[in-house]
């Protein structure tokens, strides 16, 4: 074999060549390894280089064009962020997947509908205008007949799809005022046929119910009835002169003295002590009365919330107490286990 070319096959030294195979093949290993890491250090450093050689000529370019990048760069950056730049930073835009657990019922439905189709539909809007045949007076008689009788076949109109019967209320915007109201509230809509009293045919027995129960008590009567008794006994002293609060006074002058209210420059009519339900619905946040209003509500609620909580808290103690003498009498009668946690 020729010398030089197994000095290329052997990279050992000459004088260690009777160290033994052991050792050679062991030393021989590591030098391959040091040869590999000084590749990879090499090939890395070229990375380098050339990612800043491209930075540099980047910046450079922009200092030299500036025009260039002012006036593409914000088009590029718009096409990168449509096309999608990366898919490492997406966000889930469906909230319930982030909120709702996996295992309820409603991941089901809302699961059940995405398997549908239901991401892919969007929100729709309808919108018709009634124009005159001889561009006159839209609002005769006639002409709002014919106006009515075409909303009522609209509405009315169903559709037969795989045994199932779709109808207005079906596809409406909204057709309930909140949980357990749907399809017992008038879908909305908003059209000049409404100020007469002939298009109420929409208007069932059971949304007159809904209407009432769940909007005008709910949301106007409750609120209004619960702190009208804050604004006479507690935010103002017309009544209840212990209070020693004048913030409302103001208020109930004007509903209830027409002389008062003729003074600040309202009309005499101006003085109706029913309008107080809707003053205090009314009134602004800022408004001295209001203020007091809503804090002595709440401070109203936690005292009536501490006091109930102490008087069930008796009342459990009493009834333990009665349920231990009743054992004690009768220890061969069977108690309900229920009501052995209260002894």
């Amino acid at each position: 074999m020729d010398p030089s070319s197994q000095d290329l096959q052997d990279p050992r030294p000459h004088d260690e060549e009777d160290n033994g195979n052991d050792d050679g093949a062991q030393q021989q290993s590591t030098t391959f390894e040091e040869q590999a890491k000084r590749r990879r250090s090499f090939r890395d450093s070229i990375r380098s280089l050339a990612t800043t050689m491209t930075t540099t000529a980047l910046f450079s370019s922009m200092m030299r064009r500036p025009w260039l990048f002012i006036a593409f760069a914000p088009t590029l950056w718009i096409v990168f962020a449509a096309i999608g730049w990366s898919k490492e930073d997406k966000v889930e835009d469906q909230v319930y997947r982030i909120w709702t657990e996996y295992r309820s019922d409603y991941r089901k439905d809302q699961d059940y509908a995405d398997s549908l189709g239901s991401n892919n539909l969007g929100s729709t809007a309808f919108f018709g205008l009634a124009v005159s045949r001889d561009d006159g007076n839209m609002f005769t008689p006639k002409r709002l007949d014919e106006v009515k009788a075409r909303m009522e076949m609209a509405e009315a109109t169903t559709i037969e799809y795989k045994g199932h019967t779709i109808g207005w209320q079906d596809v409406c915007g909204s057709n309930s005022v909140g949980p357990g109201t749907s399809y017992e509230f008038p879908c909305s809509r908003l059209t000049p046929m409404d100020f007469f009293q002939e298009a109420n045919w929409f208007f069932r027995e059971v949304d007159r119910l809904t209407w009432y129960n769940n909007l005008v008590v709910d949301i106007i009567l409750k609120p209004r009835l619960e702190r009208f008794g804050i604004l006479q006994g507690v935010c103002s002293d017309l009544q209840n002169a212990a209070s020693g609060r004048k913030e409302c006074n103001h208020v109930i002058l004007l509903r209830s003295s027409e002389q008062y209210a003729v003074s600040q420059g309202y009309p005499a009519s101006y003085a109706n002590p029913l309008n107080l339900f809707g003053d205090i619905g009314n009134l602004e946040m800022s408004d001295p009365c209001k203020i007091c209003i809503e804090t002595e509500f709440e401070n109203t609620m936690d005292t009536l919330e501490a006091t109930t909580r102490g008087s069930f808290q008796v009342m459990s103690i009493e009834a333990g107490r009665a349920i231990q003498a009743f054992v004690a009498a009768n220890p061969d009668t069977p108690v309900d286990p229920q009501l052995q946690t209260f002894a």
